[in-house]
């Protein structure tokens, strides 16, 4: 495993995690593969958080998007909670990547809101579900536009980990709510949204198709 880029090991772990399904206790159901699991989740960036009362591992269905499978941890308190393998390849977050997380997450309520009632992409007109579909930053400013335009105006000064905190979904949000609540007023003012499928938006962020 220690040969394959970081890649081939994701696409080897997802491939594994999907090959097996839901499952509620890895560790009887599939010893084999629970062993690869375990020393993998050892290399999570916020191992200390993410394994404490650990008990044991399942499959279950994405929380976001339940057509996917998802890792969770389960603990001795009961509660279970979901670790991402890419994180544990990945290894630990620059701030600069969370900050960057927080921006987005801050304004996840207004891209829902814009999705609900959407069922066609504007580009090839293609009627789509709801989780096929993806919510585009168009007009005169991307999302990248909005948020380098916002820290202008809005300097954040030296960013530190108590710059963040997190939400109820574990993601990353701004400790100062202040500042996350102007920068979602901005966002609100200035984004121009367009409801795209993902082959499309494919193709108009990274110019290709799969």
């Amino acid at each position: 495993m220690s040969n394959l880029t970081q890649k081939q090991r994701k696409a080897y772990f997802s491939e594994l995690v999907n090959s097996i399904g839901l499952c509620e206790d890895m560790e009887k159901e599939y010893p084999s593969q629970y062993a690869e699991l375990y020393e993998l989740i050892q290399n999570h960036p916020e191992k200390e958080r993410k394994l404490k009362d650990y008990v044991g591992l399942r499959i279950i269905k994405n929380l976001k998007n339940p057509r996917l499978l998802s890792l969770a941890v389960c603990r001795s308190t009961g509660e279970v909670e979901t670790i991402s393998w890419v994180s544990c390849i990945q290894g630990p977050e620059s701030m600069e990547s969370v900050l960057r997380k927080c921006f987005r997450e801050e304004i996840t309520d207004q891209i829902y809101k814009f999705k609900t009632g959407k069922k066609q992409c504007v580009k090839c007109k293609k009627y789509i579900s709801y989780h096929e579909m993806d919510i585009d930053h168009t007009g005169e400013y991307s999302f990248y536009d909005l948020q380098t335009n916002y820290t202008r105006e809005n300097p954040i000064g030296d960013i530190q980990w108590e710059t963040f905190t997190y939400n109820d979904k574990r993601q990353p949000i701004f400790a100062d709510r202040e500042y996350a609540e102007r920068w979602k007023e901005y966002h609100r003012e200035h984004a121009v949204l367009q409801s795209l499928c993902k082959a499309c938006h494919r193709v108009k962020t990274y110019g290709w198709e799969k």
